[in-house]
Formats: C-alpha cells, sequence, structure tokens
C-alpha cells in the first residue's frame, strides 16, 4: 500500500510539473504570436536577428528531446511527459521556424520572386543548416549530460544575437518590449526551478538529479 501511495504521490508531483511547464509554453506561444504581428511584413522584420530566433528553436527543440528521453525513462508518466515535448515541438517547429522564414522571405525577398524553384532552394538552405546544427547540438548535449547546468547557463545568452545584430546594424525596436519581456520571464522560471528547488522532481527520488543542483549560485548567475 505504501508504495501505490508513494508512486500516486510521484505522478501526481510529474503532473504538477507537466501542467506548469506546458502553461509556460503556452505564454511562449502567445509571446511568438504577438512578435509575429508586430513585425509581420512591416520594416521591423528587417531588424530581428534570424540568429536570435534560431537559437530559441535550438533550445525549444533540444528542450522537446529531453523531456521525450525522461518519458520514455519511466513510461507510467510518459504522457504528461510526452505533452511538454509536444508543446514544445509545436513551439519551434510551426512558429519559430515560420518566423525563420519570414525573416528570409523579407532580406531575400527578390529570390522569392524569381519562382518556386530559388524558393525552394532558399528554404533547403535554411532548414538544411538548422538541422545540422540541431543533430550535433544533440550530439554535444548526449555526450555531456553531467554538464547539462553549464549548457543550460549558455542557453541563456539567447538575446545576445540580437544585440549583436542591433548594434551591427545601427537598429532598435525590432523587438516588442511584451514579447522580450515574456520570453525572458518564462525562459528563466524553468532553469531556476530546475537548480533552485531543493525539492524538484529531478531531485534522485522521480528522475536522476541534475549536476550541481541545487545551487543558489546558479540560480545568481542565470537572474544575472
Amino acid at each position: 500500500d505504501t508504495a501505490l501511495v508513494d508512486t500516486a504521490y510521484l505522478s501526481q508531483r510529474v503532473v504538477h510539473y507537466s501542467v506548469w511547464v506546458n502553461l509556460i509554453s503556452l505564454l511562449q506561444i502567445r509571446c511568438f504570436l504577438g512578435q509575429i504581428r508586430h513585425s509581420d511584413d512591416g520594416p521591423a522584420i528587417a531588424k530581428v536577428s534570424m540568429g536570435c530566433i534560431g537559437f530559441q528553436a535550438l533550445i525549444d527543440a533540444y528542450d522537446s528531446f529531453l523531456h521525450i528521453c525522461l518519458g520514455l525513462s519511466s513510461q507510467y508518466m510518459f504522457y504528461s511527459v510526452a505533452l511538454i515535448a509536444l508543446f514544445k515541438c509545436l513551439l519551434f517547429s510551426f512558429l519559430e521556424a515560420r518566423y525563420l522564414l519570414i525573416i528570409l522571405r523579407h532580406r531575400r525577398h527578390e529570390v522569392f520572386a524569381e519562382g518556386w524553384e530559388a524558393v525552394r532552394r532558399e528554404v533547403s538552405w535554411l532548414y538544411t543548416r538548422f538541422y545540422g546544427v540541431l543533430v550535433i547540438g544533440l550530439m554535444l548535449i548526449y555526450h555531456s549530460l553531467n554538464r547539462l547546468d553549464i549548457i543550460a547557463m549558455l542557453f541563456q545568452v539567447y538575446w545576445l544575437p540580437q544585440i549583436v545584430w542591433d548594434a551591427y546594424m545601427g537598429t532598435k525596436g525590432a523587438l516588442s518590449v511584451p514579447f522580450i519581456f515574456g520570453i525572458s520571464v518564462s525562459r528563466l522560471s524553468v532553469p531556476l526551478y530546475l537548480w533552485g528547488c531543493p525539492d524538484s522532481i529531478f531531485n534522485g527520488q522521480i528522475y536522476p538529479r541534475l549536476p550541481g543542483a541545487p545551487s543558489l549560485s546558479r540560480c545568481l548567475l542565470l537572474v544575472a
């Protein structure tokens, strides 16, 4: 009976985690929809860094992959964790990839006006590089799981390509304030939970403990 109670309690915690992360994903979807409307086919679209959007798409793709692996490691809680992976997959494959295409179409509008064959080459060029980096990144993450805390820290520099692009082009105002605020808060909240909460689901009881967790210093670095 004790084992059954423990299983029910642990499953409930995973469900709560799943609901919370899915709400964050829905917030990010809302932020991207608002940003796309803010800049679609307008002058602001040329100011958006493809590196910034592509970096965030890669983060969500890796997040989806890692949650799928978590679900497979504990099959009786697979559906709760797989739902997180599904939302992350929708975010990067439908919204972020679409936004990359919108930016590319605006920057290379003369190519897109040449016909379907030219469009196909441009889209193939974009997707080949994106999924090439995605596969290489997955291999590096797989072989560096004991350094997942460092990887999570590096993922927090996703605004850097936009900052560099703005400095290079001498522009500003490419991204709307609600988008910047919503994405910043949502992308910071999960790492703060993972490395700041001493009783997270990644404490060794349900899933393996994360490297260096819990850690106040890492949380302070994330906020900084």
